[in-house]
């Protein structure tokens, strides 16, 4: 029987009650974060790097060109919170440096949700891995999410322990000079993370009840839109009108230069799809704040989920 709430080690090797939490990085829409695969690889180790940091679990994860998902286990909502702002800053830093642009993610979203039954533990690890269909490729072959590490046979084969890792070599390979060398993980001959090494992934093939048949059924047959909707837009802020309008202003003057009101329509409808994706708002406090109509705000997220998807 699949328990969701579990008492295991966390990376300090203290043992502690811990519960399950969906992570999500929202990108933004008109920025590529992953560029290349060094970019993805990246992202990948940095998922698991501040894992050790804050002190929580990984379980599954997606690597996305805009965003990314991970499922957690963590003690309480207070940490899986600053894992989510350990990994904006970390990952903020990374792109800064890489790309010269400052502050990139600092109007992003960064969510931690709890995950209460163990239907949505279930479904997280689906649409969490299911994500891969967004870029045309088959699930079973998107290179940056832990899929292949669940339900696998053994693969060690050409693998290499980060112990065998000279403090150099580790410093090059991981971006970080953290210690390393006790993790347990294995990286192949592109110097890439196993995803078997450093998930806690029983845990997701637990809650499946080990039964490879049952986890493809779910993959099939989870609801993106509702998960998206309940992990991705449901966690974001709702701002009042008065805050809304100051945040409308200050996305204006960044964006523009420009106040709300002396901007062209035009200008107006580029802002739509962020605001959207960066605070929890709805097409009618848009044409309020924005001074457009309903119709053309609605027509225009409709259009952007359309090219996301």
């Amino acid at each position: 029987m699949f328990e969701r709430i579990i008492v295991r080690s966390l990376p300090d090797g203290s043992t502690r009650r811990l519960f399950p939490f969906h992570i999500c990085l929202k990108g933004l829409p008109d920025i590529i974060l992953c560029r290349d695969d060094e970019d993805f690889d990246v992202f990948v180790k940095q998922i698991h790097l501040c894992a050790i940091r804050k002190n929580v679990v990984v379980v599954v994860y997606i690597v996305m060109s805009n965003h990314l998902h991970v499922m957690i286990l963590a003690p309480d909502q207070k940490v899986a919170d600053e894992y989510c702002v350990e990994i904006k800053k970390t990952l903020s830093m990374y792109y800064s440096r890489r790309y010269g642009v400052r502050k990139v993610l600092r109007h992003l979203d960064a969510s931690a949700f709890y995950l209460d039954t163990n239907s949505y533990v279930r479904n997280s690890i689906a649409y969490t891995l299911k994500n891969a269909l967004d870029t045309g490729c088959r699930v079973d072959r998107y290179p940056w999410s832990s899929y292949r590490a669940v339900f696998a046979t053994d693969q060690t084969t050409g693998l290499k322990p980060v112990s065998r890792l000279s403090t150099r070599e580790a410093e090059r390979v991981f971006h970080t000079n953290m210690d390393i060398s006790s993790t347990g993980w294995l990286i192949d001959g592109c110097d890439r993370l196993d995803p078997a090494s450093a998930c806690y992934v029983s845990y997701a093939e637990d809650a499946f009840n080990n039964d490879l048949s049952f986890f493809w059924r779910v993959l099939g047959m989870v609801d993106n839109p509702a998960m998206e909707a309940r992990f991705v837009d449901g966690p974001r802020t709702r701002l009042n009108d008065q805050q809304f309008l100051k945040y409308l202003s200050e996305t204006a003057e960044r964006w523009f230069g420009k106040k709300v009101d002396d901007l062209s329509n035009d200008n107006k409808m580029r802002l739509v799809p962020y605001i959207y994706h960066t605070v929890r708002t709805s097409p009618s406090q848009l044409a309020r704040g924005l001074g457009l109509d309903r119709a053309l705000i609605e027509k225009l997220i409709r259009y952007r989920k359309q090219q996301v998807r």
